[in-house]
Order: structure tokens, then sequence, then C-alpha cells
């Protein structure tokens, strides 16, 4: 699932609240630019930004999981500023 939005719409707020559900993991600590920094002038990634894009999430869901006991089975992005990348929409 992905938290998108605006500057300024408590996409932050939401993230970190969403955050503390042990069945819930997020792609990063902070917001994901993978979609925006990476992937800016192309429609769809390399292979090698997924490998190193499914590795991150992988990180992510074990150290959830190594917290919590309980091993996340949703994965979030958090992105405020998303839809102002027309290749992201």
């Amino acid at each position: 699932f992905v938290i998108g939005g605006t500057d300024s719409c408590g996409t932050s707020s939401l993230h970190k609240n969403l955050e503390q559900h042990p069945e819930l993991a997020f792609s990063s600590t902070g917001e994901d630019f993978f979609f925006t920094a990476d992937l800016a002038h192309r429609l769809l990634p390399l292979k090698s930004q997924v490998e190193t894009y499914n590795a991150q999430l992988e990180h992510m869901k074990d150290g959830k999981w190594n917290s919590s006991g309980v091993r996340p089975w949703l994965i979030g992005i958090c992105n405020p500023t998303i839809f102002a990348f027309g290749l992201a929409r």
C-alpha cells in the first residue's frame, strides 16, 4: 500500500502511527523516494533496482519480525510528494 499525499498533509504522522502495528512494515524508516528519485525519468525500473528494493523490503520485514516477534504481512511505502511525479502515478 502507499501513503501518498502532498506536503504538510499528515503523511508522516500517519506513517509513524501505522508503523507501530506489528503486522505492518514500511520499505524505509522515513519517506520512500524509490518511485520518484530512482525512477523519475523511467517508465519501468531496471532489474537491479527491483532487486535492491526487494532486498530492502526483506531487511525491513526481518527487522520488524526481530523486534515484535510477528512477521509483517503488509508492506507499505510513504511518500508525501508521489503525486507530483507523472511517471509515479
